[in-house]
């Protein structure tokens, strides 16, 4: 038997690394969906999962082709859900959004927690509930 030459033994040497778990950073889209509701006025009842990690959701409006026009920040929690009520002047909004663009106007949902921001929901539309509802404060899903 032979001993290892010095080099040899120099360089065979090992070492545990060691485990770091992986932090996912990454909020989920929120799954929304839409439900019209006509007590207490007629409204778009929004609704999703509640999203892991997210502490806060963003409302959004939007055209197909817009950026938002507006949007409102709400808490996360159990069962996250947002009520998409009219009045004359938002109303008028949407009226004239939906005339301009030629299409609906949209209601979107992004999850946040302080450092991330899930990608957008797929737009939900809402509409006038008809003309004369919709000037005294009435939206529907659509």
């Amino acid at each position: 038997m032979t001993a290892p030459s010095t080099a040899s033994a120099l360089w065979s040497a090992s070492a545990t690394a060691p485990s770091i778990p992986a932090q996912g950073g990454a909020l989920a889209q929120p799954a929304v969906s839409c439900q019209t509701l006509t007590t207490g006025g007629s409204h778009a009842h929004l609704t999703w999962p509640a999203v892991a990690g997210a502490t806060g959701y963003t409302i959004a409006y939007r055209t197909a082709t817009s950026a938002p026009t507006g949007s409102t920040a709400i808490a996360a929690g159990a069962n996250p859900s947002y009520d998409v009520r009219g009045n004359l002047l938002s109303n008028l909004v949407v009226l004239l959004g939906t005339l301009l663009a030629g299409g609906s106007v949209y209601v979107t949902v992004t999850a946040t927690n302080g450092t991330w921001t899930s990608p957008v929901s797929t737009g939900t539309p809402v509409a006038l509930s008809s003309v004369l509802g919709g000037l005294l404060g009435g939206i529907r899903c659509s």
